[in-house]
């Protein structure tokens, strides 16, 4: 409909069109620099994560985020919680 735009689908792996782009990212690499971030920054030994929703894209983000903080800080605990669980949502 709108041949002169240029527009980008995000996260998910499509067609190649004229116009139309695809960017497929790893949820877990953008949340283990901010959990390195965090176990660096620290000062109790302690972080928290909290996810949305318990479900699968969101504990490749979990698990990302506590190998960061496991890299930078092996010592710091990882306190988490979800907002909702599984119908909740």
């Amino acid at each position: 409909m709108y041949p002169d735009k240029r527009f980008f689908n995000f996260d998910d792996p499509i067609q190649p069109q004229p116009n139309l782009g695809s960017i497929i990212f790893k949820q877990h690499e953008g949340s283990f620099l901010a959990g390195a971030l965090a176990g660096w920054v620290t000062r109790t030994n302690k972080v928290g994560y909290v996810g949305g929703t318990d479900f699968d894209v969101i504990h490749a983000f979990r698990i990302g985020f506590q190998e960061g903080v496991r890299y930078a800080a092996p010592d710091v605990k990882v306190l988490e919680a979800f907002v909702a669980i599984g119908s909740d949502a």
